[in-house]
């Protein structure tokens, strides 16, 4: 057993989709594995496509990085979303999963996401990868029936520039909404979970101002009748909304940035798109 750690590159998608869905989660179709090395918001100078550890001219073990650039307070940054790490079983506890991340999340000009991680990646993460709590809890706000004034919301396109790139996926929801001081469109993936409530995430706004003061009538706004909350992580809406109650994200969402804080950084570029999972 002699592995080589190297970047993951396009040409190794069949291997890795096949690694993947043979071995990580055989009820994701390989179309959907492959997505995270062909992805709608790849830039054309993205570095690579994670890491992949080999030996003997095999893969045995994949980290998965999706690359965007955003432009936020008017510069444009590079994001990169860290996603579905696998090793084979003889190849864990050797310290190559560590030295995979630690390689991917080199570079200082990059922000690093991890949404989605395990208990077990969580801690690894915040104690060697130099990793820190992005988000922990998130605001559910319900229907409610003190909101006397009925808001003008509308189902938007992908026209925006910066969100053209979400065309075609499945449970997306972009809305724009009307108030009496602005507009603000909200991007938002409905997924049912506990209870069969069916959760309206919040994955971008580009007002967070405007819904911050207009979070309650917004949600009771664009709710079905049918059991339904609008989820926002707390960092997306520092103050408490009327209504509010606060539930903890059951897998915390991490970052490593010396560019952004953590306000800056949304849920809108994430493998749960492209894998059709939902965000923990």
């Amino acid at each position: 057993m002699n592995p080589v750690l190297r970047p993951a590159r396009s040409d190794d998608c069949l291997e890795i989709v096949e690694l993947l869905h043979t071995r990580m989660n055989a009820n994701i179709p390989p179309e959907r594995w492959a997505l995270l090395l062909d992805y709608p918001w790849r830039p054309t100078d993205a570095p690579d496509c994670g890491r992949v550890l080999e030996d003997e001219g095999h893969i045995v073990g994949f980290l998965g990085a999706t690359y965007v650039d955003r432009l936020i307070d008017g510069r444009v940054l590079r994001i990169c979303n860290m996603s579905s790490w696998y090793l084979l079983r003889e190849y864990r506890g050797k310290g190559y999963g560590r030295a995979m991340v630690r390689d991917l999340t080199a570079d200082p000009d990059v922000t690093y996401t991890d949404l989605t991680a395990t208990p077990q990646v969580h801690a690894m993460l915040l104690a060697h990868a130099g990793f820190a709590i992005l988000d922990e809890e998130r605001w559910l706000l319900r229907r409610s029936a003190n909101v006397k004034r009925s808001l003008a919301v509308r189902d938007s396109g992908t026209e925006a520039p910066h969100l053209h790139h979400h065309r075609g996926f499945r449970d997306l929801r972009i809305i724009e909404v009307a108030t009496d001081d602005g507009t603000c469109t909200l991007v938002l993936q409905v997924k049912k979970k506990q209870q069969d409530i069916a959760y309206h995430q919040l994955l971008h706004v580009d007002q967070p101002s405007l819904l911050a003061r207009h979070a309650e009538a917004i949600a009771t706004a664009i709710l079905p009748k049918q059991p339904a909350v609008l989820a926002i992580d707390r960092r997306l809406l520092p103050i408490a909304p009327a209504g509010g109650e606060i539930e903890v994200i059951p897998q915390p969402r991490l970052f490593k940035s010396r560019r952004l804080r953590r306000h800056q950084i949304d849920n809108l570029y994430n493998e749960v798109l492209l894998l059709d999972q939902k965000l923990p």
